[in-house]
């Protein structure tokens, strides 16, 4: 008998891939904002996955933004929809640029995105 699993929202199982490329980029040292060789490396690591999922996802590389949860993701998919609104530039590129479908997986994400894009009159 299969087993079914309703508690998505907690964790989410990964495809293989996926841990293939968490196990091994998992122990290489470094960390990616910094300067020597082991920085370096694994910047250029993720750099190149950067470029890759950008390809699959036919858009710019500095579209793709890793994030360390669901809900920061969610949160800045909230701001990116506020910024639009407001005809602002966001650290993610100028308003107006495309973007993603987000997979809202909680109800203050909701809430929250209905507060910031209802329409409005906006005053500077």
């Amino acid at each position: 008998m299969s087993q079914i699993y309703f508690d998505h929202a907690a964790t989410t199982s990964m495809v293989e891939p996926a841990i293939k490329a968490l196990t091994e980029n998992a122990t290489q040292l470094g960390n990616a904002s910094s300067l020597h060789s082991a920085g370096r490396n694994v910047r250029k690591n993720l750099e190149q996955a950067r470029e890759e999922i950008a390809a699959i996802a036919d858009c710019l590389p500095s579209e793709i933004i890793f994030t360390a949860s669901g809900t920061e993701a969610n949160n800045l998919a909230i701001k990116g929809l506020y910024w639009r609104a407001r005809n602002i530039a966001s650290p993610a590129g100028p308003a107006g640029t495309r973007s993603s479908a987000v997979r809202w997986n909680t109800q203050s994400a909701l809430r929250a995105a209905r507060l910031f894009c209802r329409p409005t009159t906006w005053t500077r």
